[in-house]
C-alpha cells in the first residue's frame, strides 16, 4: 500500500500543468525579454512542482519541454497501473491461500465423530517410522505404525469395504519426492549389503553400479521378515509374492497406488504428510491435526 500511494502521489504531481501563462506574457515583449534574462541568471521560481518543465527559454524549448512532460506523465500513469495490478494479484493469491487453509482446518467438523486412532503408513524407506514417533509423542497411544504393505496386486472390493467401515481411523500417509525416495531405498540396500543381510547375488550390483545404473536397472521386491514389535497391520501383506519391476520408480508406483486406493475410499480420513516439509517443523502438522480433528495433546508434548 505504501508503494502504491507513493506512485500515485508522483503521478498526481506530474499531472499538474505548469503555469506557462505566467511566464510568457502575450503582447509584452519587454516582460518576455526580462524573464528571459532572469532565466539565464538563475532558475525560475514560478513553480514548486516541476521547475524543469516550467523553465522556458524560447518557443522551441517550450515545445520540447511539453513533450517531455507528456512522456513523463505517461510513464507515471503506466507505473501506477502496473503497481496496482501487481498488488491486486498478490492480494488475491493471499486471499485464496487463506480461504483454502481455513476450509481445510474446519471441514472435518462435519463428520459424525472425529477419529480415535491415527495409523501412520508409507512406502518403503519413506520416513514413516520417524513421523510415527513424533505423532505418538504428541497424541499418545492413539498413534499406531502400520507395517509396510508388501504386495503386488491392488486391494479388492472386500478389503476396500473394510477400510471404508473404519471411520475411527485417520490414515497419515508419509511420502517423499521421487528422487529422495529412490535414494533412500538405494542407501538401505547398500547398508544391508555391508551388514550381510542380503544374498550375495543381490549385493554384487552395489560393487560396480553407478547412480544412473541404480535408476535404470530392474528391481526385485522381496519381503523382509523383520518387523518392529509395535507395528500394526490393518491391510494384509502377501509375503509369498516376489515381483520384478522395470526400475525402482516402477516399484514405487505400486506402493503409491495402494495408498491412493485408501484415499479414494475415505478421503476425509486421510492426511498426506510430505516428509521434506514435516522435517522443517513437525509442530505445524501436529497443530493442524488438533484444529481439524479436535485431538488432545499429551501433557509431555
Amino acid at each position: 500500500p505504501f508503494v502504491f500511494a507513493a506512485a500515485y502521489l508522483l503521478s498526481a504531481l506530474a499531472a499538474i500543468e505548469c503555469p506557462l501563462s505566467s511566464i510568457v506574457a502575450v503582447g509584452n515583449r519587454h516582460r518576455r525579454s526580462r524573464e528571459y534574462r532572469n532565466g539565464l541568471d538563475g532558475p525560475a521560481q514560478h513553480s514548486l512542482f516541476c521547475p524543469k518543465l516550467c523553465f522556458i527559454l524560447n518557443a522551441k524549448n517550450m515545445k520540447q519541454s511539453k513533450q517531455r512532460f507528456l512522456l513523463k506523465r505517461a510513464y507515471y500513469i503506466a507505473s501506477i497501473f502496473l503497481i496496482g495490478a501487481m498488488q491486486l494479484f498478490i492480494v488475491r493469491q493471499n486471499a485464496k491461500a487463506s480461504i483454502g487453509l481455513e476450509l481445510s482446518l474446519v471441514r472435518n467438523k462435519f463428520l459424525d465423530k472425529p477419529p480415535t486412532n491415527i495409523v501412520v503408513m508409507g512406502e518403503i524407506n519413506s520416513g514413516h517410522k520417524y513421523a510415527a514417533n513424533i505423532l505418538r509423542s504428541a497424541f499418545g497411544d492413539m498413534t499406531q505404525l502400520h507395517e509396510h504393505i508388501f504386495r503386488h496386486d491392488l486391494l479388492d472390493q472386500d478389503e476396500l469395504q473394510d477400510v471404508k467401515m473404519r471411520t475411527d481411523i485417520l490414515w497419515v500417509m508419509v511420502v517423499r519426492s521421487p528422487c529422495d525416495a529412490a535414494d533412500a531405498v538405494i542407501r538401505f540396500h547398500k547398508d544391508a549389503c555391508k551388514k550381510q543381510k542380503l544374498p550375495a547375488k543381490r549385493c554384487d550390483l552395489h560393487e560396480f553400479a553407478s547412480e544412473a545404473d541404480y535408476y535404470r536397472t530392474p528391481w526385485y521386491d522381496v519381503h523382509s521378515n523383520e518387523t518392529d514389535a509395535d507395528d500394526t497391520q490393518f491391510i494384509d501383506s502377501k509375503p509369498s509374492q516376489t515381483w520384478k519391476y522395470d526400475d525402482i520408480f516402477d516399484m514405487r508406483r505400486q506402493k503409491l497406488l495402494l495408498m491412493k486406493q485408501i484415499i479414494d475410499v475415505v478421503p476425509r480420513h486421510v492426511k498426506i504428510l510430505r516428509l521434506s516439509e514435516f522435517e522443517l517443523n513437525p509442530d505445524v502438522f501436529v497443530k493442524d491435526l488438533v484444529k481439524e480433528y479436535t485431538f488432545d495433546l499429551t501433557k509431555t508434548y
